[in-house]
């Protein structure tokens, strides 16, 4: 599945399913695999190309890409986040915007079960459809990938995905 736009200026980037499994990785500089020849658009490319609006997952805040919530330890970031998995999952309102209802996957990756239902009984009474967790992942480049999308294929509601923490993947 390829998940690149179709606008002129795609064609340059080479997504994880160009690359066979054991394929190398090598860490390179950005410009071997992006030359600024190939990937220079003008600006009447930019300003003419009919591209679909963004899609968000939570109105105004968190649309598609990726978006890194930071700060300091023990301030309640991992609530927040599985606040919003909770919120996205039932179609209700995060931080006063609406959301786009669907499927959620919450990767508690220094979280014991035990921690996890705790935070769980904080937040809501009831358990919640549409909301999955794991405890354990690949890492990046290790399979972590095409694990989101095998869970992607399995539920095409899904709208948001929470790692937690990055350090971890």
């Amino acid at each position: 599945m390829n998940v690149l736009p179709t606008y002129p200026f795609s064609g340059a980037i080479k997504t994880s399913h160009e690359f066979s499994p054991s394929t190398k990785i090598n860490r390179v500089p950005f410009s071997t695999y992006f030359p600024l020849s190939k990937i220079l658009v003008t600006c009447d490319t930019v300003m003419s190309t009919e591209l679909p609006p963004a899609r968000y997952c939570v109105e105004t805040l968190i649309s598609q890409g990726l978006f890194v919530l930071a700060g300091e330890p023990k301030i309640g970031k991992s609530k927040l986040s599985l606040d919003m998995c909770l919120s996205v999952a039932k179609g209700e309102m995060v931080l006063g915007q609406k959301t786009a209802k669907g499927a959620a996957l919450y990767l508690a990756l220094e979280d014991t079960l035990i921690r996890l239902q705790n935070r769980l009984f904080e937040l809501t009474d009831e358990p919640v459809d549409n909301v999955y967790f794991s405890l354990l992942s690949a890492s990046i480049g290790s399979g972590l990938e095409q694990d989101i999308e095998s869970f992607y294929l399995e539920h095409s509601d899904l709208r948001l995905v929470i790692i937690d923490t990055l350090q971890k993947v």
